[in-house]
């Protein structure tokens, strides 16, 4: 989970439905003018399917997921630029953007970045395989884009 996020999260449920997959849920309860949450899922023994790396690569793909979001049906949100995130490394893909409502008061930011943090044999691995997903909904006056995206290609593993 990145250890960089500027804001202070109200609860983490974790689910693991296998011996492979790890869900946490870190959700804001707007308390610091942000509400929302972020979503990890890990395969901490392997990489996730080939199919979602490559999805993970479309900016189409992301435009008509953030569209999808029901924040941004509920709240009258137009979805912004998709931006993608800088590729430091070659297990690096997906794409953020900002989505605002017309009267300016309000901003949501939606991100999915994929990324590989296991320190085991990548060798076997494919090409641009990636271990780890983390998908960002974040909402409110306080939703500053540029840390964010900061903390997020800093995702590293939670120390518990």
């Amino acid at each position: 989970m990145p250890k960089e996020i500027p804001l202070a999260f109200a609860s983490l449920h974790r689910r693991s439905d296998t011996k492979f997959i790890v869900q946490d849920f870190y959700f804001l309860n707007g308390r610091e003018g942000v509400e929302g949450y972020l979503l990890s899922i890990r395969n901490p023994g392997g990489s996730l399917p080939e199919d979602t790396m490559l999805e993970m690569r479309q900016a189409r793909l992301f435009h008509a997921y953030a569209r999808k979001q029901p924040e941004t049906r509920q709240r009258g949100l137009e979805i912004g630029i998709v931006h993608g995130f800088p590729k430091d490394d070659p297990h690096t893909v997906g794409h953020y953007t900002v989505a605002s409502h017309a009267d300016g008061k309000e901003s949501c930011f939606f991100a999915r970045i994929g990324l590989l943090l296991s320190d085991g044999d990548r060798s076997e691995l494919p090409p641009g395989a990636i271990d780890t997903l983390v998908q960002a909904m974040l909402c409110g006056d306080q939703v500053n884009e540029r840390p964010l995206v900061a903390a997020l290609q800093k995702t590293a593993i939670a120390e518990r």
